[in-house]
């Protein structure tokens, strides 16, 4: 990722002072307005599941991140889950309305 992205994320956290839980949409738009060359993608993330006795278990909650020309994924909230992400399931390349 550009080191400029990892910048920003890494200042955005610190403004937050590390609450990021279920602010996604508002770190997505922020970020979007500072690098308008970035897009928007609201969908899904799949996690890791959790250790519940079964093996490959997941787990898919609602989320959003951003995308370069080049379809790489810049995610300033990814630090949120503390389990590994398994992969982006994109739904809508428009923002929900709200």
């Amino acid at each position: 990722m550009d080191r400029k992205y990892n910048r920003w994320i890494g200042e955005y956290l610190r403004r937050k002072n590390g609450g990021i839980t279920d602010q996604c949409i508002l770190a997505v738009r922020e970020m979007n307005g500072c690098f308008p060359e970035l897009h928007q993608r609201w969908g899904y993330v799949e996690l890791q599941g959790k250790y519940n006795g079964f093996c490959g278990t997941t787990d898919t909650l609602p989320h959003a991140w951003l995308i370069t020309a080049n379809n790489e994924i810049v995610d300033p909230t990814a630090s949120q889950f503390k389990r590994k992400i398994l992969k982006y399931i994109v739904v809508s390349e428009k923002p929900p309305k709200n």
